[in-house]
């Protein structure tokens, strides 16, 4: 008994009946593309040469991925040290933005035809933005920081002290130096 298909394998997007149409007919019915190759081996190459074709639209296209997806990273890498450090509102207020920011960095990636200048400028722009991200971390001193103090006139550990009062985190070990005993504030 002879399998029959669905009439939804049958028919392309507008219903047209495509078991009796050559394969580049069947191509263009069924997914709504032009093409003129008449085998699966010249839709492909075909699917490359426009893959590699440079236009102004995709020039366009791919800068403006390249710089949501710096501005996605850039507040990423941000909202990662504020989840280190325990920021609850500034964590919401950034993994809000950067979604939003994400969501149409994407959409633009995947509208249209794959080219290699939109996924360069994906790739690259995830890249400038991890890089651009910690930068911008270096100057507002959000991750963590570590400083030693070395010190033998600090019996009662008032440094310390004042370090925990002003919300530091402080590590003390006691050492010996070459004068005697030191305290070690880490």
């Amino acid at each position: 008994m002879p399998v029959t298909k669905l009439a939804s394998e049958r028919r392309g997007v507008d219903g047209y009946n495509l078991l009796n149409k050559p394969e580049s007919e069947r191509l263009y019915k069924s997914t709504g593309r032009r093409c003129r190759a008449q085998g699966k081996g010249q839709y492909i190459i075909m699917n490359l040469v426009s893959f590699f074709t440079v236009t102004k639209s995709f020039l366009i296209s791919a800068g403006v991925i390249f710089l949501l997806r710096v501005i996605d990273m850039s507040i990423d890498t941000m909202r990662l040290l504020f989840v280190i450090r325990g920021k609850k509102l500034f964590v919401w207020i950034l993994g809000a933005a950067q979604s939003t920011v994400f969501f149409l960095a994407v959409s633009q990636a995947l509208r249209g035809e794959a080219n290699i200048l939109t996924t360069l400028g994906y790739a690259f722009g995830f890249a400038t933005g991890n890089l651009i991200g910690m930068i911008i971390e270096e100057k507002l001193a959000i991750g963590f920081q570590r400083v030693t103090i070395t010190s033998q006139n600090d019996p009662m550990n008032e440094i310390a002290k004042d370090l925990r009062k002003n919300g530091y985190g402080v590590t003390e070990m006691k050492a010996y130096g070459r004068d005697g005993e030191v305290v070690m504030i880490h």
